[in-house]
């Protein structure tokens, strides 16, 4: 048995909780027209050559996408977002693709880009050019920047048409998490999945300019590209859908009116050039309505989102739109870490060069891992990132304060565990002896001992020597 001397507890312990609430950002796609238009042409290609069944049904064999995470940041190394939000923001995207067997799970390391003219305007020339020249063929790229170089832009995609150099996404740093849906719509451009207010983008519908009913047989945002070169505006019967607006017959016409619009049941009394009340679908996650409980894609939709990712996995190696769905990531579920050193409560035994250890759940092959004096993790936290079940810390420790730890493993695929449990350790050296004086004799019973057996500590006291006892197993527990 080991008997340990805990230092004295000198800092005072502020326990702070935060909430994590998700919430939908205010902005819109940044997808240009030049990008719309290609994404017209292919997804013309894939309607071709795909029967879009009104009742789409899972086949149940998952498709398997690798992605390529970039993480932005300045020149000097700033800057970035935390990589916990990217494992929330995946774990998000498997969720809502699972109704369409696809999945999807980071392949290599996730990149680190310093580039500062990336982190705030992707947007731009050089930008722009810095993306081409990282994305790699074969993955679904996905660049993560402080801003996209609009203020007004939550992500967009971008194809590089006609030769699809680019053929990636962007996203801000606030939209990096679970629950805003802004990744998955962006995706659903990757796809050839258009808005559902298609061609009205750039002009969404107001009555005293365009008229209600409305006035024109065309969306306001004319498309350069065949097989319409202008997008014809969607009637509210459906009658004209495979030939205007996003071309599908089970989304309802829409003029971009959840833009500005504050809840999630439209009511706005827009009429098309026939008089009919539009009726959008206002949880379709390809329209731009807000604060709905969930979002879906229609069932022509997933036929559709089916249709490129076959096409993009029968693509020549060659082409930018190839898609490399041969492997199998690492499929197991990912167990919480359990404290090993410091013990759980005890002491670091040291103030510099001190190693966090743990004991690796099942399926765990990466972590993240922090450190701070707080719970809140807000004070001054410490982010480690590693790919086996420890960490040395590269700073100092304050002697007798407390310290807080917690772990967040994960794997190419399951990135939805979360933070585990809070560990803590008090910072300073613990003392092995084997004598202490006023203790005259220790004893356990039953010894040895077998599972389920109740540990009795006897101790023969000359006087009450002030101890505070700590008994641990091999594990730390």
């Amino acid at each position: 048995m080991k008997i340990r001397s805990l230092l004295p507890l000198l800092a005072l312990t502020l326990s702070l909780s935060t909430g994590f609430a998700q919430e939908q950002s205010t902005g819109f796609c940044g997808t240009h027209r030049h990008d719309l238009d290609a994404i017209s042409e292919q997804l013309q290609a894939n309607l071709a050559n795909a029967e879009l069944q009104a009742n789409f049904e899972r086949s149940g064999a998952i498709t398997y996408v690798p992605i390529r995470f970039y993480i932005v940041q300045k020149n000097d190394g700033t800057g970035g977002i935390a990589l916990e939000n990217v494992m929330d923001m995946l774990c998000g995207m498997n969720e809502l693709y699972l109704e369409m067997d696809i999945q999807f799970y980071i392949k290599g390391n996730i990149v680190y880009l310093k580039n500062s003219t990336l982190y705030d305007d992707p947007m731009s020339s050089a930008g722009y050019q810095a993306m081409v020249n990282q994305r790699l063929k074969g993955f679904m790229n996905i660049f993560i920047t402080k801003q996209t170089g609009d203020a007004n832009v939550l992500a967009y995609y971008t194809s590089g048409w006609p030769s699809w150099e680019s053929d990636l996404i962007v996203i801000r740093h606030s939209d990096v998490m679970k629950g805003t849906y802004t990744i998955e719509h962006e995706i659903g451009h990757y796809f050839t999945i258009l808005h559902t207010f298609n061609g009205w983008e750039c002009d969404p519908w107001e009555g005293p300019k365009h008229g209600n009913p409305l006035t024109s047989a065309f969306a306001p945002c004319n498309s350069t590209k065949p097989p319409f070169n202008s997008v014809t505006a969607e009637l509210a019967d459906g009658s004209n859908s495979t030939t205007a607006g996003d071309f599908f017959t089970d989304t309802p016409a829409d003029y971009n009116l959840g833009l500005g619009w504050n809840d999630c049941s439209y009511s706005g009394g827009a009429r098309d050039k026939n008089g009919v009340l539009l009726n959008p679908d206002e949880k379709n996650i390809m329209g731009y309505f807000s604060q709905c409980p969930d979002y879906y894609f229609s069932n022509q939709q997933k036929a559709a989102i089916q249709a490129d990712l076959t096409a993009r996995k029968n693509a020549n190696p060659a082409n930018n739109r190839y898609l490399n769905t041969t492997l199998t990531p690492e499929l197991q579920e990912v167990g919480e870490a359990s404290a090993l050193f410091p013990v759980n409560g005890g002491a670091s035994n040291g103030l510099s060069g001190v190693s966090l250890e743990w004991l690796a759940g099942p399926g765990a092959k990466s972590y993240i891992v922090r450190i701070d004096r707080f719970t809140s993790f807000k004070f001054q936290p410490k982010y480690y990132y590693v790919n086996s079940p420890e960490v040395t810390l590269d700073f100092n420790l304050n002697n007798n304060a407390k310290y807080y730890w917690q772990v967040y493993p994960y794997n190419e695929y399951n990135t939805c565990s979360s933070w585990g449990d809070i560990f803590s350790f008090t910072a300073g050296v613990a003392t092995a002896t084997s004598e202490i004086p006023g203790v005259e004799s220790v004893a356990v019973e039953s010894n040895p001992m077998s599972a389920g057996t109740e540990l009795t500590l006897l101790l023969a006291l000359q006087e009450d020597p002030g101890l505070s006892l700590e008994i641990s197993d091999l594990t730390g527990r």
